[in-house]
């Protein structure tokens, strides 16, 4: 495995602030564009979506999980939230098809 240090939002601790599923990506709104750049060569990410999870929390990671079939979230995600992750991620995409 190749190690591409980086940062997103200017947090050296990444994990928890960004979920990808194939070419899509949900991230923290505080991103920076250059940092959005690097991760979408590095990871192959097409498209960046901001959003937060369980009422507010940037880190979606912490209250988000997704596999090829759905996604579960925290219980305190609101409903805008909930439709941010399933079109940022693509799932109504596949829906409509």
């Amino acid at each position: 495995v190749t190690l591409h240090p980086g940062t997103i939002a200017l947090h050296g601790i990444t994990g928890s602030l960004c979920v990808t599923r194939k070419d899509k990506a949900i991230v923290t709104s505080g991103i920076l564009e250059s940092e959005q750049e690097e991760l979408s060569v590095l990871l192959e990410i097409e498209t960046f979506t901001n959003g937060t999870v369980n009422f507010g929390s940037q880190n979606v990671a912490s209250g988000l999980i997704v596999n090829s079939h759905g996604f579960i979230v925290g219980d305190m995600s609101t409903g805008v939230e909930m439709t941010t992750v399933d079109e940022g991620l693509g799932f109504l995409e596949e829906k409509d098809n």
